[in-house]
């Protein structure tokens, strides 16, 4: 039996109220204000107190951290979360002016951790303007899987809930991002609860519904799902994630001139002016088409065209994934070359697509990840490759960091 919004209101004021009881008025503005971060320290206490004009002192710190609802989360402390959304209720105001304090504090103070600074930011524009919360956390969410920052992934899934959605179009936008996410980290059935909960033929949909079954190692159903995203798919950069799908299942199913072609439309869409780690991310899936095809020479050059965009960015700014796959396939080209005298192509010396060896199966928002625990069981099956077949030490020890980190 559910309560009703009053109800619930003065169930919220009894417990505030049970649990300040005990508290001296000059500490119940700090509580209030600390309320409405997620965990604190004494630096934001004191940082808080300067805003909203509370003691904030070392011993106001100490008797606010001694209360029961008060308990230490790491090297925080964080008041019990039914305390927090009763006081939320009760002094709506007090609570609102620190949360924008906070969302100032996050956004203008160095911190160590910057990532954990913005996601916390974000929560706290959340609080605020719940539309301008959700926009920050599906940037945040994009960015993530764009550079293949799958450790960060989950923070933000976990943010979730405590972010209000403003609408149903908010809410399926954030749940596409998290069931990429998903499937990027390997949880399949969260990522299906997910996808269950998306319009079934929309074309992102499909998408996601290939991408996961790809992460099965079902191809037929990936290539199914994919063709008929890939049928639902408008023009323009758009159509980008799904041509990378059907170009990357013609790689695993050896259909390599099919595969060239979606690569080359892929490109062209890109363009020479493109993001560079998408221009990256399709020339190395066209070496890797170019190479299992016979060409080896056509795929060295791919693979020098991937590593010259991305040395147009900042080296932090790389997408992980991208660099892991350009310096896997470096040693694999390499030692290719070194068995060219017998062999009259990769495939005549049993060389073959592995779809849990090789990392690279990106699958961002325009191409979602494939799981990383897949990508690391490949790094230690290869790392002896790596090392022995390059053409140099440095490229195989590059080749086997980049795997690795």
């Amino acid at each position: 039996m559910f309560v009703s919004n009053d109800e619930l209101g003065a169930k919220e004021r009894e417990l505030a109220a049970r649990l300040m009881q005990w508290v001296s008025s000059d500490l119940e503005q700090a509580i209030v204000a600390v309320s409405a971060a997620r965990a604190f320290d004494q630096e934001m206490f004191s940082r808080l107190g300067a805003d909203l004009g509370f003691p904030a002192g070392a011993e106001a710190f100490r008797q606010v951290t001694s209360f029961s609802f008060v308990s230490p989360r790491g090297e925080r402390w964080a008041i019990h979360l039914l305390l927090r959304r009763a006081l939320r209720r009760v002094a709506p105001d007090v609570v609102a002016r620190a949360h924008r304090a906070l969302a100032d504090y996050y956004r203008t103070v160095p911190h160590a951790d910057a990532f954990s600074a913005r996601l916390e930011r974000i929560y706290h524009e959340a609080r605020l303007d719940p539309a301008a919360g959700v926009r920050m956390w599906r940037d945040e969410m994009r960015a993530a899987l764009d550079q293949s920052r799958y450790d960060r992934c989950r923070p933000l899934i976990t943010l979730m809930p405590d972010i209000e959605v403003p609408s149903e179009p908010d809410a399926e936008a954030m749940a596409y991002l998290a069931a990429g996410a998903e499937i990027a980290l390997g949880d399949h059935g969260e990522a299906q609860r997910l996808l269950d909960s998306l319009p079934a033929e929309a074309p992102y949909a499909l998408l996601l519904r290939a991408n996961l079954a790809f992460a099965r190692s079902d191809f037929a159903a990936a290539q199914s799902l994919s063709e008929q995203a890939l049928a639902k798919a408008g023009p323009g950069p758009a159509r980008l994630p799904f041509l990378f799908r059907a170009a990357e299942l013609c790689l695993f199913l050896g259909r390599f001139e099919e595969g060239r072609r979606w690569c080359e439309e892929g490109l062209a869409i890109v363009g020479d002016d493109g993001d560079a780690n998408e221009s990256a991310r399709w020339h190395a899936l066209l070496a890797r088409l170019n190479f299992f095809g016979g060409d080896i020479e056509t795929a060295k050059s791919e693979l020098a065209q991937a590593q010259r965009a991305l040395d147009t960015l900042p080296e932090e700014s790389w997408d992980k994934s991208v660099e892991a796959v350009i310096r896997v396939n470096e040693a694999v080209v390499a030692e290719a070359e070194i068995s060219a005298t017998t062999c009259s192509s990769p495939r005549s010396c049993g060389v073959r697509p592995r779809h849990r060896s090789w990392p690279g199966t990106w699958m961002r928002p325009s191409a979602w990840p494939r799981p990383p625990s897949r990508a690391s069981s490949g790094a230690v099956s290869l790392t002896t490759l790596l090392t022995a077949s390059s053409p140099s030490p440095e490229c195989g020890r590059r080749a086997v960091i980049a795997l690795e980190g």
